[in-house]
């Protein structure tokens, strides 16, 4: 029997939401069946044509030029925090030579680990088209908070309150805080409550009252906060 994650167990409770009104995270969920119901048949229709018409040429050209430029496999994969807080193994084009902290430390700008081929794949996004296979699967979204790494999941939680609802949606192969510029290693207090708050705009109502990210602020008087 696979176990009961803790959100999973939040969801039945109920909060005292930001619009005073209170209810479960489930009851929320439900009223908008019908919302998340075309927004996944949107995914797989999307997913599927991409499969389709640009794996079947793309994929061979970045292969071989994966396997030119360094030893190793074509695909990484590495398990990320998904919906309600499940782990699932996310694809991508390998970008970086087999290294021993891949899972554990992340990469930043001129990172050593990552090679000719992968700097452009990482420039271009095109590394994270094997992901549309994680969309197909259920797993993943195409608009979405960026699934982290399990290390990273766990750090950011530490930080700011009520980090992990994020996870009420799919994680997403693109979403709001890469569209407003949030890029790169999150590696200071404000760069990782950047991300939360701008995906905060987009998910207003999950927020519970007593989780309000700028209790955040309060604990970290000294943090600069570039917004």
């Amino acid at each position: 029997m696979r176990k009961t994650t803790s959100l999973e167990t939040t969801i039945y409770h109920q909060h005292k939401w930001e619009d005073e009104k209170a209810y479960s995270i489930r009851q929320y969920l439900e009223e908008r069946k019908g919302y998340l119901v075309l927004k996944r048949v949107f995914d797989i229709f999307t997913a599927s044509l991409v499969i389709l018409l640009i794996f079947p040429w793309l994929f061979p050209v970045i292969m071989v030029l994966i396997r030119l430029d360094s030893k190793g496999p074509i695909f990484f994969r590495q398990k990320r925090i998904g919906f309600l807080g499940r782990t699932f193994w996310c694809y991508k084009f390998r970008t970086m030579y087999v290294n021993d902290t891949a899972d554990t430390r992340q990469a930043v700008r001129n990172d050593p680990r990552v090679t000719r081929v992968g700097q452009f794949l990482r420039n271009t996004g095109i590394d994270e088209l094997p992901q549309f296979v994680n969309v197909l699967l259920g797993h993943m979204s195409i608009v979405g908070p960026r699934p982290h790494m399990l290390k990273d999941s766990r750090d950011f939680s530490e930080v700011v309150t009520n980090y992990r609802f994020r996870n009420l949606v799919r994680p997403g192969i693109t979403g709001m805080s890469q569209v407003r510029g949030c890029r790169g290693p999150a590696t200071t207090f404000a760069s990782i409550f950047r991300r939360y708050q701008v995906g905060r705009l987009l998910r207003k109502e999950y927020q519970p009252d007593a989780g309000h990210p700028d209790h955040d602020r309060d604990r970290f008087p000294h943090a600069h906060f570039p917004f």
